[in-house]
């Protein structure tokens, strides 16, 4: 497992001198999963723990390993995720956001106070895809929750999706792995001093069955809703980095979002990372373990040094490898 070929991003700390602390040796925590499924998780622990501490050797975390500290991964904001101020007064509120790459955004889920600054960054960076994983329990809700107007400055923003003739919203419900999904599609529109702004992309306007304006652009919002700090399911990450890749055919960017500070979206990053690598690089096929070193590396390289702190998540993307290599069935 080698993460030398990684560049400490220059706004995240240098390693220091000593190592990280050790890991604990016995899992606390299984996934939820079948008794196969489980059975492959635990086989994986010796070499999830090996690569953790690696991965904290050549990043360590700003925080210990452990420790429970709610903070934000997401200190560094995107200078790409910069809008122009034309988008309005509100289009210039911070988005706790990161460019993983080009084609993934991992972020805070916005609320309110940011729905101004998330319209805008949907039509300028061309977000055609919204993969939420925030907790049940989580108190703040999605802008993107309410087909209200929402106005504030010289701003109205409206996030609509399509709905029956009793008013409810149409929605898809399934299964992702063992977790519950819906999905809908979301209309953006975005009005600045009574003119709507258009996508900055070739996206031709999207009309709305329950409003006379044409949004600028059409967005699919998947919510996957996932426990803080619960071990992921290998199932259920597979099965989600497998739906993400059938939304992006069409092309634009994926925000992956959670109201966990980014936590939780972060690592969903690093398992489409992993996801990637093995569907386009079959020199990583026989190289599992390095190769999720290396989409490890390149999420705390790029989002934080506090990204994938336990050995249990290691765990679970190693069993989400294993069973995609396998052929192992993942969806019900």
């Amino acid at each position: 497992m080698k993460l030398n070929t990684i560049a400490t991003a220059p706004n995240l700390p240098s390693p220091p001198s000593s190592h990280a602390p050790r890991l604990s040796t016995k899992p606390s925590e299984p996934p939820i999963g079948n008794a196969a499924e489980l059975t492959l998780w635990k086989s994986q622990w010796p070499d999830a723990v090996a690569l953790l501490q690696e991965l904290n050797d050549t990043f360590p975390p700003n925080t210990p390993p452990g420790s429970h500290t709610e903070v934000s991964l997401l200190k560094h904001r995107s200078s790409q995720l910069a809008v122009d101020p034309s988008l309005g007064s509100e289009s210039g509120v911070p988005l706790d956001a990161n460019v993983l790459d080009a084609q993934t955004l991992v972020m805070a889920r916005p609320g309110n106070r940011e729905t101004g600054a998330w319209a805008a960054a949907c039509l300028h960076h061309d977000i055609r895809t919204v993969i939420d994983v925030s907790s049940p329990d989580a108190t703040d809700k999605s802008c993107m929750k309410s087909n209200a107007p929402w106005v504030k400055g010289n701003t109205r923003v409206e996030f609509r999706c399509p709905t029956t003739p009793q008013g409810f919203a149409v929605e898809t419900e399934g299964m992702l792995g063992h977790h519950a999904s819906v999905e809908r599609k979301v209309g953006v529109r975005h009005v600045v001093n009574g003119s709507p702004v258009s996508s900055r992309h070739d996206v031709a306007p999207s009309p709305w069955n329950n409003g006379s304006d044409a949004a600028a652009a059409e967005l699919t919002w998947l919510r996957v809703p996932m426990l803080d700090r619960q071990t992921p399911s290998p199932r259920t990450l597979l099965a989600l980095c497998a739906r993400a890749e059938e939304l992006q055919q069409d092309g634009g960017m994926v925000a992956l979002q959670s109201a966990d500070g980014g936590r939780q979206a972060g690592l969903v990053a690093v398992a489409r990372e992993l996801y990637q690598m093995l569907r386009t690089q079959p020199r990583w096929q026989d190289q599992l373990c390095d190769a999720v070193s290396q989409a490890c590396g390149k999420g705390r390289a790029k989002i934080s040094n506090d990204l994938i702190r336990r050995p249990e998540d290691v765990a679970s993307l190693l069993t989400m490898g294993r069973m995609m290599l396998s052929g192992m069935p993942f969806r019900r």
